[in-house]
């Protein structure tokens, strides 16, 4: 998967299956969009973690349909920008 440091532009996709990861591009200026379990794993937290940030509001969805909810990989990246903290907003 991508580095979370930098925009996260690409999903994987058939990685547990065949072992491959297969780098899915954006297209025709749309996301490939990522399922919870991908999100939670691209931000090294558990599913039950990320659906609490969904639940909470702090990361936003696409309803799909009413089974199949999604992440837009720049929301995760929106999400990890807001949660950054600065050196000097730490408190000793």
């Amino acid at each position: 998967m991508d580095e979370l440091g930098g925009m996260i532009t690409t999903t994987t996709r058939n990685a547990q299956r065949d072992g491959n990861e297969a780098a899915v591009p954006m297209l025709s200026g749309l996301e490939a969009l990522m399922t919870f379990d991908q999100a939670a794993e691209a931000l090294g937290i558990s599913l039950r973690q990320f659906r609490r940030l969904v639940d909470s509001g702090k990361v936003a969805f696409v309803k799909v349909s009413e089974r199949s909810p999604r992440v837009r990989p720049s929301e995760l990246q929106r999400f990890l920008d807001a949660s950054a903290v600065k050196y000097s907003e730490v408190q000793s």
